[in-house]
């Protein structure tokens, strides 16, 4: 079941779901935004017993790291509308529409 990462538990699985692809872009808008409701911006994860993912959405687009559930999240989210999901590795059963080539360069240089 897809949850708001809004109490500690489910805070620390959102955060725990930020090691691999999208991670750098999902974790500056949760550091940014995930304290300030007014921003526009949700967080969501999956509960207890489901690998952890981290989803982020405002307005029509979507970020997602992690492995969700291919039919939750697309019921979920055509509920709130969105349009479009950004994602390293799409949820089985998806389709890609286009493929983004992102360089990602060291800290150090």
């Amino acid at each position: 079941m897809i949850r708001t990462a809004n109490d500690s538990e489910t805070r620390r699985r959102f955060l725990a779901a930020l090691a691999g692809p999208m991670a750098c872009e999902l974790g500056a808008a949760f550091a940014t935004f995930g304290t300030l409701p007014g921003s526009g911006w949700q967080f969501y994860t999956g509960g207890e017993g489901q690998p952890p993912f981290a989803l982020a959405v405002r307005g029509a687009s979507a970020l997602l790291a992690g492995p969700a559930d291919g039919e939750e999240l697309q019921s979920f989210l055509a509920f709130l509308g969105v349009e479009h999901l950004r994602t390293a590795l799409p949820p089985e059963g998806w389709q890609t529409g286009e493929t983004l080539t992102r360089m990602i360069l060291p800290p150090d240089g």
